[in-house]
């Protein structure tokens, strides 16, 4: 699923691929998307809704993993998410969580979107990545 995922990425314009990833990938609101982007909400559901058609059961039809593990795939979905919206001037910023680092989206005007990544570090690479509002580590 992340592969498919990831070469859609690529296909997108630099807008299309930031409101996919704070919508899809983080769970922003339309409200946020557009603040941070500077458009209309309205013009943020347009590209939303043609990026990712509902299914007929109203759920989307494609959803990026919430968790995603292995250095590779860590490294690869932070090549696809940051970038783009480094692009329309959104910007992580270090943060730690539970005791673990981790890293917070904001946007241009330096807002937080209620919207992060915690990492899973060993032997000196990412080995796990929990994306979306407000991640949290696994009880487990």
């Amino acid at each position: 699923m992340l592969t498919a995922a990831l070469m859609l990425l690529e296909e997108l314009s630099p807008l299309e691929r930031a409101v996919f990833v704070l919508r899809e990938v983080l769970g922003c609101a339309f409200s946020e998307i557009a603040s941070a982007l500077g458009c209309s909400q309205t013009a943020c559901r347009q590209l939303a809704d043609a990026l990712c058609p509902a299914g007929e059961d109203g759920a989307r039809a494609a959803r990026w993993p919430r968790r995603i593990d292995g250095a590779e795939n860590v490294a690869r979905a932070l090549v696809a998410i940051v970038p783009p919206l480094n692009r329309v001037g959104i910007t992580l910023e270090h943060h730690r969580a539970d005791g673990r680092p981790g890293a917070v989206f904001r946007d241009r005007d330096g807002r937080d979107l209620e919207a992060g990544m915690l990492l899973d570090i060993a032997d000196g690479q990412v080995r796990t990545i929990r994306l979306g509002n407000n991640p949290t580590p696994d009880s487990a």
